[in-house]
């Protein structure tokens, strides 16, 4: 649902900005420590190759809500916000491939 008031459209975003950026990344971590789930599947960790199983591991949290936070907010600081914070997700993700691979 849409909120067309403007106080909800903040609130909204509020909302949809906790799920971005360093403090996400976290919170998905210790969720994931505090469920007894694996953060990441072995054999598909960034899920290429299968559909996102947010509640089987930690890290397909990020291509079902986190990443996909930016493309919900209304008000333009919000968007801002997302876009950075979102910028700062991938980079997260990209580095974690290369120490996964080793590099």
């Amino acid at each position: 649902m849409n909120p067309t008031l403007k106080e909800s459209m903040i609130l909204q975003d509020a909302d949809l900005l906790e799920s971005t950026g360093a403090i996400s990344i976290m919170r998905a971590c210790s969720s994931s420590g505090q469920m007894g789930r694996p953060l990441y599947n072995l054999e598909d960790p960034f899920c290429k190759n299968q559909k996102p199983q947010k509640v089987s591991f930690g890290l397909d949290l990020f291509y079902v809500r986190l990443l996909k936070a930016k493309d919900k907010v209304h008000t333009k600081t919000a968007k801002i916000i997302a876009k950075r914070r979102t910028n700062f997700l991938r980079n997260f993700l990209k580095e974690l491939s290369l120490e996964l691979k080793g590099k």
